[in-house]
Parts: structure tokens; sequence; C-alpha cells
């Protein structure tokens, strides 16, 4: 059976982080299994690395950052989740694409 499944917005999403953070930038692969076909498919990422404060953030901002990424962390304890850089995400997400 076949499921359909878009995940352009998703490529769409991982490539500009590419661009903005580099290949490299560690993320979380958030995974979601659908029972048609019973096989888990990679549906969001995290981010995996603490982020940096900007020079123009005031504290305030950098605590609600740092806040929101705790909390995206802490979500990952009821996922199943694979740790890859974003261009092996990028790899994954287009080889899924080719599946569904």
């Amino acid at each position: 059976m076949n499921v359909n499944y878009d995940n352009t917005e998703l490529i769409a999403e991982v490539k500009q982080d590419i661009q903005e953070f580099g290949g490299e930038m560690k993320v979380y692969a958030v995974y979601s299994v659908f029972p048609e076909v019973d096989q888990p498919f990679i549906t969001d990422y995290i981010h995996a690395e603490k982020p940096e404060r900007d020079e123009y953030m005031t504290d305030d901002e950098y605590s609600r950052l740092i806040e929101m990424f705790n909390k995206q962390l802490a979500t990952l304890d009821k996922t199943k989740h694979e740790l890859m850089t974003l261009d092996r995400l990028l790899r994954a997400l287009e080889e899924q694409n080719n599946l569904l």
C-alpha cells in the first residue's frame, strides 16, 4: 500500500538551515510511523546544538531561546529519533521522498 506524505516543505526547511548553519550542524531526525505501512518515516527535526548567543540579543531573548531549545529536546523522550547532520537529514528525506 502506498503512503502519500509530502515532505517538500520539510526538505525546503532543511535546505534553508543548511545555508544558514552549514551541513555539518547536528540535528535530531524525528520519526513517525504510518499504520498503513508499519515503517518509520522522518516527519520533523530538532536542532541538537545549543543555540549561541547573538551579539544583538538581549538577556531575555537569549533566555527564551534556550528555554525553547530545552523544551524541544524534552519532547524527544516521547519519540523515535536519530542524531545526524543536516546534510545526512537532507539525503534521508530525499530518499524517503522517492519511497512514498
